[in-house]
């Protein structure tokens, strides 16, 4: 990426009423993506735009580049970081005042931004925030150069504005104050002059807000006065806020100046529950108002949980730990324990550990934490989990590698099998695969195992090895011959002493026909009844019985409702491909033997594999 700094010169322009000015902007010209990324050295600008030059004959920038949540910026502060921007005035100018939209580097050095002495700061601002802050000229002092920056004080700016005498100063801004009837809540009754009570300004709209007021069941008067005077106040009548009932409360009044609206709320501040785990612990330390404050005045509490990540190791000098923890193992960084006790390195905990800690909780920042001086308990220290191993078969009939249609199943006695289908000169071994390493079985090259007659093979597989009698000592393979199902006449069938779901081959002549045209989708739609002679009854049934190649009896029936959910008799009977049957046929199905009731029948799923149609 091509890195470089721009300095953007522009004359604001607001109509009369704005003062002749000229600004810097420091903004993202391809700049790269972390902090310090650029540095700057004596680097001078004297080609700015025409009005520029009325005002700022030259520039001269060093410094790094910050890159922060809020933009780009440059660095002020020590000598690693010793940002300044200096400008040499146009003769016959006097700077009036200096605006720089700039964050302090923390919260305690929030002015000062400004080196030269004969300009005082009139405000300061909050770190991490990019704020203007305004500089006024003291008047006595003749200013050929302003420098900004300074080494006692450190921040970041983004833009300097210098405003500069002869144009028209824009008139105060207004002031919006909260004036009521509670001198315990607005620290005086019904003063329109008490500064602390002036609202701020954000998005256009006023806002004041108290918290933690102990609050009696009642009403709140109040006012929104305008430039601390009742001459414009808000609204007509006083602004009325209920309370139900006493409790500590958190009071936010806003004002809309658009539209003169006025707003208010009271939200009762209710107290958390007890912690029982690290995420309502997480919440109750943040509940605290500052850094380092202690939730429910320092209680002690002992919560348990697995420990994700250690923040800060083991320390000879202080014999103690920090430790991010959380309600599951990889619940990630929920609630920290601040340099818990530690005996000694020995004791320290790890990774995965589950531990129990007891200690007051508070806050630092944007986390929460057992405070320093904190107790841990190991209560289930953390034992690795060996990685599952999977056993497949790999060769040239699929991948060398692990393939899911060749995957080995637990068996007994540590030992896994399972059956598949090869091809004559098929070659393989069994691997073992545990998300990363394969290991194969046997090793080494020149010695697969290789099918000589194709068909379906039963494989059993000890990763022990060392079997007597399988191959390699590690598996063995044992070909399938294909089962043999018995035929039966009906009345062989009946007399066989079936079992049920016994497989077999049932051959009669049919007496019977039933179809269903309701069930067609779902089942075979036919009843078949058979028997050993034409004349004979219906003694053995085909239930809910498919044709050949399993298809489904469901055309060639005249005049017939398919959605008939009733069972109706025919002489005749079609399949989807338009294969007959008819009583007199000689036929035969196979399926599983079921004795329902008194009939012996095939079960459904049966299906004809044989029609003899009768002459």
């Amino acid at each position: 990426m091509r890195k470089f700094f721009s300095l953007i010169a522009a004359v604001l322009f607001a109509g009369s009423m704005m003062a002749d000015s000229y600004t810097i902007t420091f903004k993202d010209n391809g700049l790269g993506s972390g902090d310090n990324s650029t540095s700057l050295t004596s680097t001078t600008v004297t080609d700015y735009v025409a009005e520029g030059a009325d005002y700022v004959s030259a520039v001269a920038v060093s410094g790094k580049v910050y890159n922060g949540q809020e933009g780009y910026g440059l660095k002020f502060g020590n000598s690693s970081n010793p940002g300044s921007i200096t400008l040499t005035l146009a003769a016959a100018v006097t700077p009036t005042s200096i605006v720089m939209n700039a964050s302090p580097w923390s919260s305690s050095e929030g002015s000062g931004l400004l080196q030269d002495s004969v300009f005082a700061t009139k405000s300061t601002g909050a770190k991490g925030t990019f704020a203007d802050f305004t500089y006024y000229y003291d008047g006595a002092t003749e200013v050929t150069t302003i420098v900004v920056g300074t080494s006692a004080k450190r921040g970041y700016v983004k833009s300097v504005t210098v405003n500069f005498e002869g144009g028209v100063t824009p008139p105060p801004a207004d002031t919006y104050t909260v004036a009521g009837n509670d001198a315990a809540i607005f620290g005086e009754a019904w003063n329109p002059a008490l500064t602390a009570n002036d609202m701020t300004l954000a998005n256009g709209i006023y806002k004041w807000e108290k918290a933690n007021l102990n609050l009696t069941a009642g009403t709140i008067q109040f006012k929104v006065v305008k430039n601390h005077s009742w001459d414009v106040a808000y609204p007509a009548q006083n602004y009325e806020v209920s309370i139900a009932e006493d409790g500590e409360y958190t009071l936010t009044i806003t004002f809309d100046p658009s539209n003169e609206a006025v707003a208010a709320e009271a939200v009762k501040n209710e107290p958390l529950a007890d912690p029982t785990n690290c995420a309502e612990a997480a919440e109750a330390a943040l509940s605290v108002s500052a850094n380092n404050e202690l939730y429910n005045n320092g209680a002690v509490y002992t919560i348990e949980g697995y420990v994700t990540g250690i923040k800060t190791a083991y320390s000879d000098q202080y014999h103690n730990i920090s430790f991010w923890m959380a309600d599951a193992a990889d619940g990630g960084e929920v609630l920290q324990a601040y340099r818990a006790a530690c005996a000694s390195e020995a004791d320290a905990p790890q990774v995965g550990d589950k531990v129990a800690v007891t200690g007051s909780l508070t806050k630092y920042g944007t986390t929460p934490e057992f405070a320093a001086g904190c107790t841990y308990v190991i209560t289930e220290p953390y034992i690795p989990v060996e990685p599952e191993i999977n056993y497949y078969v790999a060769g040239s009939m699929g991948v060398w590698g692990p393939d899911e249609a060749y995957k080995l199943t637990p068996s007994n006695n540590g030992e896994y099998e399972g059956e598949f289908t090869f091809a004559a000169n098929d070659e393989f071994k069994v691997i073992g695969y545990d998300g990363t390493t394969v290991t194969w079985f046997p090793e080494g090259m020149g010695n697969n195992y290789q099918i000589t007659e194709a068909g379906d093979y039963k494989i059993t597989f000890n990763p022990a090895g060392n079997v007597e009698g399988w191959y390699a000592g590690f598996f063995n393979v044992v070909k399938k011959e294909a089962p043999i199902v018995h035929q039966y006449e009906v009345a062989e069938a009946i007399a066989a002493g079936l079992q049920e779901n016994d497989e077999v081959l049932v051959r009669g002549v049919i007496t019977k026909i039933e179809f269903k045209g309701a069930n067609f989708a779902k089942f075979g739609s036919v009843n078949i009844y058979v028997a050993d002679a034409t004349d004979a009854e219906g003694e053995f049934e085909f239930f809910n019985c498919y044709s050949l190649n399993a298809d489904t009896f469901r055309t060639s029936i005249p005049n017939y409702d398919p959605t008939d959910k009733t069972w109706a008799q025919f002489n005749e009977v079609a399949d989807e491909n338009g294969n007959t049957i008819h009583v007199g046929d000689t036929v035969i199905a196979f399926g599983k033997y079921k004795l329902y009731n008194s009939t012996h029948e095939l079960n459904t799923g049966c299906y004809l594999v044989d029609i003899k149609h009768a002459p």
